[in-house]
This record gives structure tokens, C-alpha cells and sequence, in this order.
């Protein structure tokens, strides 16, 4: 299935990326999520198509994928490192972004949702806390866990995903045999209310009812 390698089994063991838990390999630039072998059972197949598609991802505002391999406990991810954790972090800590500093995450997370979109990817679950800052201050995209690959254009989805006051009416009405499904609409609509919490730090659906 994947590589075997003794150094994976002495540097890490035993975590659930799940859990937000992540080790540093011996590259200080690069850091590890890493997966149960019995969880595979739940959700294999999701986890896989998240490898397959983050591995064909080669942007500067995406999370780079480096490697993969497992031990008889887990499966481990080498990704790319970034040591100033989140924007959602980052919004905690500053309590909400000026508009210059929104406008300049957004110009960079467009950027690598063109990229995306052009090769036929959605990621479907956008939201601060998936978003990543390198060590000067640039967003990666992270966590493809529930990003789609369409077969061409005019290809929908009709899964319901993604995470509360981030999803796309699409989405949520467009499911089932019947509904007219989503695609690339929803990365967009997830961008809006990225935009909106970084200025407000409230959600529009919450802002609604206030």
C-alpha cells in the first residue's frame, strides 16, 4: 500500500491527525499528520481519494504533500510545515483582521482556488481553521479530507459536507438524486464567509440572527 520505513516507526507513533496532533520529522520545514490503521476500516476510502488528490496539488498557497508511508500502528502524511498554525489562530488571538490584511489572504486564496478549480478539484469544506500560515505569513491550503475530483466541468456533487455556518446552500438543497447537486460555487461561497468572519468574527448566519 504504502512505503515502510523503520525511521517512521522510531520519530512518530501512535497520534490521530483527527485529533489535531502532529509530530516534526527530522526536516525542520516539513511536519506529520498521521491515522490509526482501525480507523481505516471507517473511512478508507475518503482517506485515500484525499491523498490522491492532495499529492497532484503543486501551488505556493497550498500545503505541499511530501510523502507517504505507514508502520503496522498507522498511516503517516509528511506535509509541508507551517509554524504560525491558522488563520483561525491568528483571528482568536487578534480578535478579527484589518481589511488590508483580509484583502491579502484573499488575493492568495483565490489564487490557489483558480489553480484547484482548473484542475477540476473542490476542496468543499474552506473555512479559517483549514487555511495555514507558512513562516512569513502566506495562507496554505490544508485538509483535502473532503475535497472532490469532477470527471469534467459540468460535473455536480450530491453529497452533503463540510462544516456548519461554512456550507453552501448548494450543498444543503442540492442534494440527493433529485437536487441539481454543487461544484466549484461552494469554494466561492466559503470564501465570502472567510471574508466576512475575518472582518466581523461572526458567521453571516449567526450575524442574521442578532
Amino acid at each position: 500500500m504504502f512505503p515502510s520505513t523503520e525511521q517512521g516507526r522510531r520519530t512518530i507513533r501512535g497520534k490521530d491527525r483527527r485529533e489535531e496532533e502532529f509530530a516534526k520529522p527530522e526536516n525542520e520545514s516539513q511536519g506529520c499528520s498521521y491515522f490509526p490503521h482501525w480507523k481505516m476500516v471507517i473511512n478508507d476510502q475518503q482517506f485515500f481519494g484525499e491523498i490522491q488528490v492532495h499529492k497532484t496539488m503543486v501551488h505556493p498557497n497550498v500545503v505541499k504533500f511530501v510523502e507517504c508511508f505507514e508502520d503496522c500502528d498507522n498511516i503517516y502524511m509528511i506535509l509541508e510545515l507551517c509554524p504560525n498554525k491558522s488563520l483561525m489562530d491568528m483571528l482568536r488571538a487578534r480578535k478579527r483582521f484589518t481589511e488590508p490584511e483580509t484583502r491579502f489572504f484573499l488575493l492568495q486564496l483565490l489564487g490557489a482556488l483558480k489553480y484547484m478549480h482548473g484542475k477540476k478539484v473542490i476542496h468543499r469544506d474552506l473555512k479559517l481553521g483549514n487555511i495555514f500560515l507558512d513562516a512569513d505569513m502566506n495562507i496554505k491550503i490544508g485538509d483535502f479530507g473532503l475535497a472532490a475530483l469532477l470527471v469534467n466541468e459540468n460535473d455536480r456533487k450530491r453529497t452533503i459536507c463540510g462544516t456548519p455556518n461554512y456550507i453552501a446552500p448548494e450543498v444543503l438543497f442540492g442534494s440527493g438524486k433529485e437536487g441539481q447537486g454543487h461544484s466549484f460555487e461552494v469554494d466561492l461561497w466559503g470564501v465570502g464567509v472567510i471574508m466576512w468572519v475575518s472582518c466581523k468574527k461572526v458567521s453571516p448566519s449567526i450575524a442574521n440572527h442578532t
